[in-house]
């Protein structure tokens, strides 16, 4: 029964991530804002952002979404400030959910976390948070691994709170930006 759960979680991803481009592929970015309606489009950014952003799989579909809405006559403040928000929002959920997960982490990879710990914590912690802000504001890569390492690492989200935030919120105005630039 377990099986067919991850089957049918992972068939639902799948669908999710069709059903957005198909969208994007038949209807060019001006017809999607009128559809949702310029109101709308924000709310539709910040939810895509916050769930979207806690998969690996549909995080590009947050990036596509920012941009469209962009090349569509959206506000460029508004797409930073809901996706940001949302992106934020859905990094931060996902770092407690490793937090209370890796407490459940089987024995036999303590050695490997303890490994990883060490050489995180071998980094001066400017240097861990410059990093931590230049992967998040600079890379389309997912966040998910980034908030592994941070709570193997030992930081406290009080430490990387606002690295997290200005992050989040730099990618959201460069999807904008580049969205307006490269797809009008």
């Amino acid at each position: 029964m377990r099986i067919s759960k991850n089957y049918y979680l992972f068939g639902t991803v799948i669908l999710f991530i069709v059903l957005i481009s198909l969208v994007f592929f038949f209807f060019n970015p001006e017809e999607i804002v009128a559809q949702v309606g310029v109101k709308n489009t924000y709310l539709v950014v910040f939810l895509i952002s916050a769930i979207g952003g806690l998969s690996t799989l549909t995080g590009g579909a947050v990036f596509t979404t920012i941009a469209t809405f962009a090349a569509g006559g959206a506000s460029s403040l508004g797409l930073t400030l809901a996706g940001g928000a949302g992106i934020f929002i859905s990094d931060s959920i996902f770092y407690f959910l490793v937090q209370y997960g890796l407490k459940s982490i089987p024995t036999t990879w303590e050695n490997s976390i303890e490994k990883m710990r060490k050489w995180i914590v071998r980094h001066p912690d400017w240097m861990v948070l410059l990093g931590t802000y230049i992967y998040i504001s600079f890379t389309p890569l997912p966040n998910d691994l980034l908030m592994i390492g941070l709570v193997i690492g030992g930081y406290s989200y009080k430490k990387i709170v606002w690295v997290l935030l200005a992050g989040s919120l730099t990618v959201a105005f460069l999807t904008t930006y580049l969205g307006n630039v490269i797809l009008n």
